[in-house]
């Protein structure tokens, strides 16, 4: 102990190497994990005195990482503390008494350590614009650390925790609050009139400080909920009640909007408080959600107030035009209390219908994800949707945003799948529809295939069988043998025949693996759609290959493909010879093992007639050969009917045929040939 002193005063006068403090905190940090347990137990040991020098020593600390290393082995202590007191309840209260000053004292300087009122210049020394690894500015690191302390801290002492933040984060809200009487009117828009440099500075350490603290409140949350949800109500009550007030008080006056004196500091400041404070409101949406539970058979009321008040500040927020950690922090709001909270009256609210009006104003454009998760919700979408579906230039937005619903929507329950599909069937409805109309519009049918493969893939059993085989047919139809030809091998046709885009063509292949998957019969009532498939082996993209021939090997494995008689009689020689010849010609040389299988699974179903009438027919059929080169080809392909076997004669065949071909171009016109 008195070697730690010793160190601990050299410190504190940063005489000290700094090796020798890093190595002399690693020695802490080892001490605290390993051996507090056993002396922690002794009654000889000064656990008391051995906190007060840690304490000291911490926030001596000459270099950022060093006080960050130190908040380290608190948390390593507070979770011992956390983990014993669980297992002796019978001794919580003697224990907390035990460390009670030692943790008011680490919980006020952790907290004055990360406000700028009382620690500016160094924190103004933290960089928080280079991220790191982990995607985390220098500033944003220390503020991670700092507050997961005062959360371990807040499960121990909660009452005293709550206090000492709610005291610090209400004197800042205060001049956040205030700051409307400082707005004036300067014609086209209003400015705020704080222009003194000293009241600038102290605005900026104020905002930075409220910031923090509102991040600080947000990771608390998880501390009201659960066994203390009653004992600790009224004071979740009140801090969400201020978050409320302050979300509102943000979107209503556009603090974020105003001209400032200092634009390049205050700006990002006002800007990020506001973000920060939709961002810890959003963190008690479970606290929300238990909340709504309680008083469901009760007066509603009060809980009605506080979601209707919330919902109020998000509608000016949701626009394209609003800065994008603002939207953000808006549209997660919004999903959170649409898919955690879920309260009966949420489309009630004049705000929510207003935030869905925002889909058509020209404004929003294509908001984040976030925001059209909680669509599923409206039952105005469809009247929305018709709408935008009457003109082209939205049909492609519309479509985009009937998918990113879909996708959202998937992973939920069969009731919430059900109410998304429900309002959005006149849309889907029209889309199909409107297809054949649109079938020259690249774009808009990239659109409508990536949206009818979204509901393939989340809304099949919703959908149902009618509406399935309507679009089953619809495609049939629209993609006949000679149409899926010409959309695939004419590079340069726009039809949806679809667009030459690579992106198009693996969508519609992948909409039409869907189609044959997932409905399996529709194989027997065309050929159209399989042999589609074929057509894309001609083509030289080789991801596009390698997609359809993994999908067809799936169907095969699944259903079988290669051995129904309508395969096998009409497609599956021309699959086994586009394959050949795609060997044959090195056009996807990367894909051979892929390919090699194929074949074999394709001969496997008949190898009697593949190597009777297949081979030699494929054989005759090859140019630039002589007969007598087609029969030793024919004779040195091995009848092996394994797997290594046989795919080292079609490997075999492929070159020695190439070898052949290349002689042969090789000699002069006329020359005899032995």
């Amino acid at each position: 102990m008195q070697a730690y002193n010793e160190v601990t005063t050299q410190v504190e006068v940063h005489k000290t190497r700094t090796s020798y403090v890093e190595k002399f905190t690693d020695f802490l940090r080892l001490f605290v994990s390993v051996h507090l347990r056993r002396i922690e137990s002794n009654a000889q040991f000064p656990v008391v005195e051995f906190l007060a020098l840690l304490f000291k020593y911490t926030f001596h600390q000459p270099t950022h990482e060093g006080y960050l290393s130190c908040l380290d082995i608190w948390a390593l202590f507070l979770d011992y503390l956390t983990n014993k007191i669980r297992n002796r309840l019978e001794d919580r209260e003697a224990m907390i008494n035990r460390y009670e000053d030692a943790l008011v004292l680490l919980l006020t300087e952790v907290l004055n350590r990360i406000q700028f009122r009382y620690n500016q210049t160094q924190l103004e020394e933290l960089d928080d614009e280079t991220l790191d690894d982990d995607q985390q500015t220098e500033w944003q690191r220390y503020l991670r650390h700092s507050l997961e302390v005062v959360a371990k801290i807040m499960e121990l002492l909660p009452t005293h925790a709550y206090s000492t933040l709610f005291a610090a984060l209400q004197e800042n809200l205060n001049v956040y609050l205030g700051l409307q009487q400082c707005i004036v009117n300067t014609g086209p828009g209003q400015r705020l009139n704080v222009t003194a440099e000293n009241d600038c500075r102290r605005l900026h350490c104020s905002l930075r400080d409220l910031s923090s603290l509102l991040q600080a409140v947000g990771r608390l949350a998880e501390y009201f909920i659960g066994d203390v949800f009653e004992a600790r109500f009224n004071d979740a009550l009140t801090v969400v009640e201020r978050l409320v007030k302050v979300t509102l008080y943000g979107s209503q006056i556009k603090l974020y909007n105003m001209e400032t004196a200092v634009p390049s500091v205050l700006k990002p400041d006002l800007v990020d408080v506001h973000a920060q404070s939709l961002a810890a409101l959003q963190a008690y949406s479970h606290w929300l959600a238990r909340f709504y539970g309680e008083v469901q058979r009760q007066n509603q009321e009060q809980f009605m107030s506080i979601i209707s008040t919330a919902m109020e500040a998000l509608p000016p927020l949701i626009s394209s035009k609003v800065q994008e950690k603002l939207l953000l922090s808006a549209c997660h709001l919004l999903v959170s209390v649409a898919t955690t909270v879920r309260p009966v009256f949420l489309l009630n609210i004049p705000a929510v219908q207003k935030v869905f009006s925002r889909v058509t104003d020209n404004a929003a454009q294509r908001l984040p994800e976030e925001t059209v998760h909680t669509s599923v919700l409206c039952p105005d979408l469809t009247h929305v949707c018709l709408v935008l579906l009457l003109a082209k230039r939205v049909i492609c937005q519309t479509l985009g945003v009937l998918r990113d619903i879909v996708e959202n929507i998937s992973s939920e329950g069969t009731k919430s799948r059900q109410i998304c599909y429900q309002s959005m069937q006149e849309a889907a409805q029209l889309s199909l529809t409107l297809f054949p109309a649109y079938i020259h519009q690249s774009d808009v049918t990239e659109e409508m295939l990536s949206f009818f493969l979204a509901l393939f893939q989340g809304l099949r059993v919703q959908m149902g069988v009618p509406f399935t085989e309507q679009i089953i047919q619809t495609f049939l139809n629209m993609f006949t043998r000679q149409q899926l030809a010409e959309s695939i091998l004419q590079e340069g046709s726009a039809g949806c025949h679809v667009r030459p885009s690579p992106d198009v063509k693996a969508e519609l292949f992948e909409l039409l693996f869907q189609l044959l998957h997932h409905n399996w019969r529709y194989f027997y009532r065309s050929s159209v759609l399989a042999s589609a498939f074929g057509q894309s082996f001609l083509q030289p993209d080789i991801h596009l290959f390698k997609q359809n021939l993994g999908y067809l090997e799936t169907l095969n494995s699944k259903h079988k493909l290669y051995h129904k008689k309508l395969f096998r009689a009409m497609m599956l020689p021309q699959f086994v010879s586009v394959l050949l010849q795609v060997l044959i010609h090195k056009s996807h040389d990367l894909l051979q093992e892929e390919i090699g299988i194929a074949v074999y699974n394709m001969a496997s179903v008949d190898f009697s007639t593949f190597f009777s009438a297949f081979l030699p027919e494929f054989l005759t059929g090859c140019q630039g050969l002589d007969t007598n080169q087609k029969n030793v080809l024919g004779r040195n392909f091995k009848m092996e009917r394994d797997l290594p076997s046989f795919t080292q004669s079609v490997h075999r065949l492929v070159n020695d045929l190439r070898y052949y071909r290349l002689c042969n171009d090789s000699l002069p016109p006329g020359t005899v040939k032995l």
